[in-house]
This record gives C-alpha cells, sequence and structure tokens, in this order.
C-alpha cells in the first residue's frame, strides 16, 4: 500500500506542471519591470473559479497589455501532492501578466 501511494504522489509531481502563454499582437522580450505575479484559485477539479479573473486593465492600465502566462508550477502543485485529494478540491495556478 506504501508503495502504491508513493508511485501516485510522484506520478502527480511529475505530471502536474503545465503553462498556456497569450501574447497580445506581438511576443516582446523579457521585461520583469512590468510584469507581475498572483496566484488563481479554482476548486473542485478547476470547475469553479474562486479568485477574480485577472483585470489587465487595473494592472497595465493605458498601456496595455503584452502577454498574459497562466502555469501550474511545481510549487503550485505541491500541496496537492503532500495532501491526499487536495488536488482534487483545490487547484492554484499562477498568473503572470507582462505589460507593454
Amino acid at each position: 500500500m506504501k508503495r502504491i501511494a508513493t508511485a501516485l504522489m510522484a506520478t502527480s509531481l511529475l505530471a502536474g506542471c503545465h503553462t498556456i502563454h497569450f501574447d497580445h499582437d506581438q511576443p516582446v522580450t523579457s521585461n520583469d519591470d512590468k510584469s507581475t505575479e498572483q496566484w488563481h484559485h479554482n476548486m473542485a477539479l478547476a470547475l469553479v473559479e474562486v479568485s477574480d479573473p485577472v483585470d489587465l486593465n487595473n494592472q497595465c492600465g493605458e498601456n496595455g497589455w503584452a502577454s498574459v502566462k497562466t502555469e501550474t508550477s511545481f510549487i503550485n502543485g505541491l500541496p496537492g501532492a503532500v495532501i491526499p485529494y487536495l488536488g482534487l478540491l483545490w487547484t492554484p495556478k499562477t498568473a503572470t501578466v507582462q505589460c507593454q
């Protein structure tokens, strides 16, 4: 039983990371001065949004946004891997907004 639990946890750690990247007009080079990160929280297999949507107008103002990236990183997936079934209930992601 212990081997099965260890195998499931290892599999979830290896398969849990993903990234979605949206570019507005042209891809931009990395500029960390105009970049912000925040966690975005979902529940129930990511079917229910708990956090407010990312407000691009509020974050970037009149300059507009250049790119938006949402990802489930190792750190986002760690609580679900450590606590059984938490990943089914709570699925956090990191949303990164880069302004023009």
